[in-house]
C-alpha cells in the first residue's frame, strides 16, 4: 500500500538495514524484560534451551520480507509505468505539465527550468 503510493523504492543494498533493525530490536527487548521482568515476545526468551532457533530465524525472516517487498515495489513500479504509458498515449495530443495542465495553457513551455540553461535572474545573483 504505502510502498506504492508515495513512490518509495526499496534497493537491495539497503537490506542490512533490516537486519539491523532486527539486531535492535533484539537489545531492546533484553533491555524491557530486565527492567520488566516478562517477554513482550516469549520466542525472545534467551533461557529457553531452544532459543538459538528464534534468533536466527529472526534475521532470515526479516532479510525475506524486506526482499519480498523490495521485489513487490519493483513490480508494482513497472505495472504503473505501463498504465501510465497507456493512458499517456490515449490522450489526444495534449502534454502534461508537472502541475496537471495542458500543454496549451502554460503555451507549450514547461514551468519548470532546464538545469543546463538556468534563469538570467538566478545568474544575476551569483554573479558579484
Amino acid at each position: 500500500g504505502d510502498g506504492v503510493l508515495n513512490r518509495m523504492s526499496l534497493v537491495r543494498a539497503h537490506a542490512p538495514f533490516a537486519l539491523l533493525f532486527g539486531c535492535i530490536y533484539v537489545f531492546f527487548s533484553w533491555g524491557l524484560f530486565h527492567r520488566n521482568q516478562f517477554w513482550h515476545y516469549e520466542f525472545l526468551d534467551y533461557r529457553k534451551s531452544d532459543a538459538v532457533v528464534p534468533y536466527l530465524a529472526l534475521p532470515a525472516v526479516l532479510l525475506a520480507a524486506f526482499l519480498l517487498s523490495s521485489k513487490f515495489l519493483r513490480l508494482t513500479s513497472k505495472f504503473l509505468n505501463v498504465l501510465k504509458a497507456g493512458t499517456a498515449s490515449s490522450d489526444k495530443g495534449q502534454k502534461s505539465t508537472p502541475r496537471g495542465r495542458s500543454s496549451e495553457i502554460s503555451g507549450g513551455r514547461s514551468p519548470l527550468v532546464s538545469p543546463s540553461k538556468p534563469r538570467a535572474s538566478a545568474l544575476a545573483a551569483t554573479t558579484p
